[in-house]
């Protein structure tokens, strides 16, 4: 696998914090479900944020020769600090934090997305506004912590990762 530049690897990795789902295949019309489903799963309407981003198979992210598998050292601290709700309603709501990364005022508990999960399969679908749809499963849910697990597909490899969320 080429080694993608630094650049890239930000953008890629600021798209999965704010569920742009940029590496989603189905664009099919989806919308965000409100069944009792949603309702029981037991990171709803809670504030998650990232505490880690891990790939399974270690490779170099920033061209310096050496393997990487900790994603969370690539972010800043003002990316970290973000968090996401998942609401009762299926909406996906951001929150920016506190820490300014591009000099704008931050927005707090913005509804953008939507949400669904189906607790047979442990899949979590985040819908973007343009109802592309990014599919992350959910390998563990605990009154303070989310593990799921998500496959980015750059330079047509996919490569799969582990993101653990925390309620603070």
């Amino acid at each position: 696998m080429n080694r993608l530049s630094m650049f890239n690897w930000r953008s890629i990795l600021y798209g999965l914090l704010l569920m742009i789902a940029s590496f989603a295949t189905d664009n099919s019309a989806v919308t965000a479900r409100t069944h009792t489903d949603n309702h029981s799963a037991s990171f709803v309407g809670v504030r998650w944020q990232l505490a880690s981003f891990t790939l399974d198979q270690s490779t170099d992210m920033n061209g310096d020769s050496k393997p990487d598998t900790d994603l969370t050292q690539f972010l800043r601290p003002c990316d970290l600090d973000n968090g996401l709700v998942f609401e009762p309603t299926g909406k996906l709501t951001e929150d920016i934090g506190t820490l300014d990364c591009i000099h704008q005022k931050a927005t707090i508990n913005k509804p953008s997305r939507g949400w669904s999960y189906d607790g047979e399969t442990k899949i979590l679908r985040l819908i973007g506004e343009d109802k592309s749809v990014s599919e992350w499963t959910v390998l563990e849910s605990l009154p303070k912590s989310l593990k799921v697990k998500v496959v980015i597909t750059e330079e047509g490899q996919p490569l799969t990762a582990t993101m653990i969320w925390e309620h603070l």
